[in-house]
């Protein structure tokens, strides 16, 4: 080793590659390399293949146009009757509407929107008189037709609370 002429540390002195070349590649090399890189690309290959596979028929095909749901009863019902303040729920299976016809606190909905529910959902007159009849002291009640079940209570104060649910 020998100082730095210019700092005067100990300077290391770089090994000089004048004049050497690299040794050729020996076939044995290059045929390892080709056969290594041939089975990188066909593992990656058949793990994408084997991926697609497990995600079923749905993703081998592609979606050529978006398709839409058609309505459930009670969805239908609401975009009929259009009673403010109410969604159906559950994936369209749930329709709830709140304090109808209450003297105190009223809810969203009037008596005409929910009788224009009842007609959508063609409620039976069995049902529609079983709702008619019930007094306060009755607590919730429940009754149902062709796969849609409907509960209820009413207080003179509060109204009507009643819940629709398709079981469809």
């Amino acid at each position: 080793m020998s100082e730095h002429p210019q700092y005067g540390y100990p300077s290391v002195e770089e090994p000089s590659f004048q004049g050497t070349t690299p040794a050729p590649a020996s076939p044995k090399t290059r045929t390892g390399l080709l056969i290594g890189t041939v089975l990188v690309l066909a593992l990656a290959i058949g793990g994408y293949f084997a991926f697609r596979s497990t995600l079923g028929p749905a993703a081998a095909t592609p979606v050529t146009s978006p398709t839409t749901k058609a309505p459930t009863k009670l969805e239908a019902a609401v975009q009929k009757c259009y009673p403010l303040g109410t969604d159906a729920t559950d994936l369209g299976h749930t329709l709830t509407l709140r304090n109808v016809a209450a003297k105190e606190d009223p809810g969203p909905v009037a008596m005409d929107g929910m009788q224009c529910v009842f007609g959508e959902l063609d409620v039976p007159q069995s049902v529609l008189d079983h709702i008619g009849q019930t007094r306060a002291m009755d607590g919730m009640q429940t009754d149902s037709w062709d796969g849609m079940n409907v509960r209820w209570n009413y207080h003179p104060d509060n109204g009507i609370n009643i819940t629709f649910t398709d079981s469809k």
